[in-house]
């Protein structure tokens, strides 16, 4: 008979962004354990909310199923001798896994032949596997901070209060962290969390829903949104769509109650991104629009809660926007009365880094690299320039100081308050953008440069600094700043060497100057080729395409991105699958080989010739085809090599004994290769041999 196992953990309220992972590593954990005990389930889920994470495993059998074991016993040689007699190392091992030696089985080995038992272990209960596999999962969840409480020494995101764990209808005599097991739960917060009895793991969802809560995060979603659509539709209003805003808040509820509220008409003369920010980042509450697409003062918030009967919750949410746009309004009024160019000389007192000055002495760098930069794109000179020395003025506003999440996007518009060009403003305005793979690059190109040569500073700076990521430590968002560099470099097609930029951007640095900076250039290159490769897998290039790119080029990302595309388009040819297992063959032969010249006068046999004549075609058109970065037309050039590629090694023998032939043939793979090699490295790709015997792969 199969049963379901629930496991809830119950807690002090978990932050909403720790949570979605927090499931997903207990799902994935549950799930591995069960295959390693072998265990097999229909399914596993992971369920939660603030105050509790869980996991359902379904269609768990009774126990394991019985096993098979070999267990290995000494060398046949030493087990028996020379007239076939059991030795006291054969008849010990019989006898130490009760049987007799007549049942010992004979096993190869690498070493030889063993004796061995096959013995037959009964499976496990599950209830019993589970008592040992439930401390072990919850030890190994991670968090990005943990906590101890009270005496004890483990760690997790928030003290544990309760711990349910049900076989079935079966309570399982497990505990963790001090906390035993029990059948009971925790109702929702407001109707004073009553313990609630379990009666079987299956009907977990429904006693909480009973109680108040949405375990399912899914549920939870789909309700939220029911309620934000009803609470905007009827009056023809629409809410600003924030789909990073909902995910939030699911997870700041165990129940969702939509409520409307509104404000002051007089606030909505503040700047849109101003009211937004404060409804959203301070209030997680959703702006709303009216039927002329302009921001309204009505807005939408989420409590934990079933009821408002007599609006206090509303009432609490008013009371506290009101008084945060009554702040913004009064910062907004005394920041526009100091124009923004008005603004610069403070910058000497806003700290960038400790080891690379103030914001002044970035945008002075910034300077020297817009200038410099600019003149390989269309930009317009005097524009960027003025948006460049403006872009950090905002950092001594109030209002900013008040939303830091606002930088650069109300320098725009305090830029545009100011009467400055409309380039000027949006190039300010958008030069954080993108923040996320997701997000729109800058609508302009003085933006986009204004926004690639602040976060090429940045890296350069940083790594010269020591603030290097590694592994999850990355306190400068240093990886977000080389995604947002290759999401706008691509977006706007804009041809870029990262080599050259990051070793000008290194020589405008004063940290570290006099020495040699040639460890950190190398490093800061290798960070961004591995975060050039996470962009362009995020763009539905498969992995070994993107390794085969960027071993031949990842200096320039939209070149990279076009041989990329180009080449998973073509890998699945024949004719190309054929070449590129070829080029393998060709890689393992000169491996070790030291360069060798060619002599095409000492090429003698047809199928030489004919690879020579064929190569000297194919690199002409290759060349052109990468001068005009025409990647489909040269990779279809090299797969049209096959053929002769093909008859090369069906008749030639490359290491002939004769040296001078030999390294001639040598000379001639050398040049095949390099010109592969200026395409892509088609040997790290995986592609299936199809050839046969005495084909490119024979």
């Amino acid at each position: 008979m199969s049963r379901t196992f629930l496991l809830e953990v119950g807690c002090e309220e978990i932050p909403a962004r720790m949570i979605p992972d927090a499931l997903r590593q207990l799902e994935e954990g549950m799930r591995a354990e069960l295959a390693r005990a072998r265990v097999p389930a229909e399914e596993v889920r992971a369920l939660g909310s603030l105050r509790r994470l869980a996991v359902l495993a379904r269609e768990l059998p009774e126990r394991q199923p019985d096993e098979e074991v070999l267990v290995i016993g000494p060398a046949v040689a030493a087990a028996f001798d020379s007239q076939g007699r059991p030795t006291r190392a054969a008849t010990g091992f019989a006898a130490a896994q009760g049987v007799g030696v007549e049942d010992l089985a004979r096993i190869p080995r690498s070493r030889g032949e063993h004796v061995a038992v096959r013995r037959r272990v009964p499976g496990r209960e599950t209830a019993e596997i589970l008592a040992e596999v439930v401390p072990r999962l919850l030890a190994s969840l991670r968090f990005p901070k943990t906590m101890r409480w009270g005496e004890r020494p483990e760690r997790f995101v928030r003290p544990v209060r309760w711990i349910v764990a049900l076989l079935g209808s079966r309570p399982l005599d497990l505990g963790w962290a001090g906390v035993r097991a029990e059948p009971h739960t925790r109702g929702h917060r407001r109707r004073g969390s009553p313990r609630l009895g379990i009666p079987a793991a299956e009907a977990y969802p429904d006693r909480l829903r009973e109680a108040g809560v949405l375990v399912d995060p899914a549920e939870r979603r789909a309700e939220l949104e029911r309620q934000l659509r009803s609470a905007v539709e009827e009056n023809g209003e629409r809410l600003v769509e924030d789909r990073e805003l909902v995910e939030t808040v699911v997870h700041l509820v165990e129940r969702p109650l939509v409520i409307r509220g509104s404000f002051d008409p007089g606030f909505l003369r503040l700047p849109e991104e101003v009211l937004r920010t404060s409804l959203r980042h301070h209030q997680k509450c959703f702006s709303v629009r009216s039927r002329d697409g302009r921001l309204s003062n009505t807005f939408v918030a989420v409590a934990d809660a079933e009821t408002d009967p007599d609006g206090t919750i509303r009432k609490g949410n008013e009371w506290v926007l009101r008084a945060r746009l009554a702040d913004a309004r009064f910062f907004w009024t005394e920041d526009v009365k100091r124009p923004l160019a008005e603004r610069c000389e403070g910058l000497e007192r806003v700290i960038f880094h400790k080891d690379l000055g103030s914001y002044r002495d970035k945008v002075d760098r910034l300077l020297v690299l817009c200038e410099e930069m600019g003149r390989d794109f269309p930009v317009r000179p005097a524009e960027l320039r003025e948006a460049c020395r403006l872009a950090k003025c905002d950092l001594t506003t109030r209002l900013v100081g008040e939303f830091p999440e606002l930088q650069g996007v109300l320098g725009g518009v305090y830029a545009a308050a100011a009467g400055l060009p409309a380039a000027v403003c949006e190039a300010i305005y958008d030069q954080y953008l993108p923040r996320g793979l997701e997000d729109p690059s800058p609508r302009q190109l003085e933006g986009a440069v204004l926004g690639i040569a602040d976060r090429i500073d940045t890296l350069t700076g940083l790594f010269l600094a020591g603030e290097i990521p590694s592994g999850s430590r990355d306190p400068f968002g240093l990886r977000r700043a080389a995604q947002g560099i290759f999401k706008i470099l691509v977006d706007k097609e804009m041809r870029f060497s990262l080599g050259r930029w990051t070793g000008r951007s290194l020589e405008l640095h004063r940290l570290g100057a006099g020495r040699d900076r040639s460890e950190i250039a190398a490093a800061l290159l290798q960070f961004l080729r591995e975060r050039l490769a996470f962009v362009l897998a995020a763009r539905g290039l498969a992995a070994d395409t993107v390794e085969a790119v960027l071993r031949a080029t990842a200096d320039d990302p939209v070149d990279a991105l076009r041989r990329g595309t180009a080449l998973q388009a073509i890998r699945t040819d024949p004719e190309f699958e054929a070449v590129a297992v070829g080029f393998k063959r060709v890689r393992n032969i000169l491996h070790g080989q030291a360069p060798a010249p060619l002599d095409p006068a000492g090429l003698r046999e047809p199928a030489e010739r004919g690879l020579l004549d064929r190569f000297l075609r194919a690199r002409e058109r290759i060349d052109a085809g990468l001068g005009r970065g025409d990647y489909g037309e040269v990779l279809r050039e090299a797969a049209g090599m096959r053929g002769a590629i093909d008859r090369f090694f069906a008749e030639v023998l490359v290491m002939a004994e004769a040296e001078e032939v030999r390294r001639n043939r040598i000379g001639l793979l050398q040049g095949l290769a390099g010109l592969f090699l200026r395409i892509a490295d088609f040997s790290c790709m995986e592609i299936r041999d199809r050839s046969g015997p005495g084909g490119i792969g024979g």
